[in-house]
């Protein structure tokens, strides 16, 4: 059965933005969802979070796939670079996300060292979609960009999407939908 992990961003909850209905159409088509509520997401602190996640999702495999939007794509980064190397995984779809400092105290926390990305290719075998707007006010596009030219795979524009959230009108994100399904979910 394949599965997705959803993990929401800085002062996020998975009740926020368009995770509940990321949630519900994702379950309609018979996929298991693990939406998580990040510790103290408003002062995250990168080893409570990655620990967290090590708590909470086990038996990785190639039919587990990640969401992670902001913030919560830097700790799918961090989470996988601390799994086995020859671990597989389905897919990873970043939505405004980055793992350079973004000019923000408690994101810049979990960019203290570089990442992986040699590991992390490995492990997604280049199975990744980054979603980012050209007008994201919290990470720049060349951030995403960044992502995108250590990760490959595709790379999708939102034109003037802001940060992708709630209060840029994203309830609905069919983008993301797509993208899973692009990746075989």
């Amino acid at each position: 059965m394949k599965r997705v992990i959803i993990v929401h961003g800085w002062a996020g909850n998975p009740t926020s933005n368009w995770f509940p209905w990321l949630k519900s159409e994702l379950e309609v088509r018979g996929v298991k969802v693990l939406d998580l509520t990040m510790p103290d997401s408003k002062h995250p602190i990168q080893n409570v979070w990655i620990d967290y996640l090590n708590e909470n999702i086990k038996d990785v495999d190639e039919d587990t796939f990640f969401v992670g939007h902001s913030l919560g794509g830097i700790s799918i980064l961090r989470y996988l670079e601390g799994l086995p190397e020859d671990t597989r995984v389905g897919g990873i779809v970043l939505v405004a996300s980055f793992a350079l400092p973004v000019g923000y105290s408690y994101p810049d926390g979990f960019c203290q060292s570089d990442v992986d990305f040699i590991k992390i290719k490995k492990i997604i075998s280049d199975r990744v979609v980054m979603i980012h707007s050209d007008n994201d006010k919290y990470v720049l596009n060349e951030t995403g960009r960044h992502l995108h030219k250590n990760l490959g795979g595709k790379f999708v524009i939102i034109h003037r999407g802001g940060h992708l959230t709630s209060d840029d009108g994203y309830i609905e994100f069919p983008e993301v939908l797509e993208a899973l399904g692009s990746l075989g979910v």
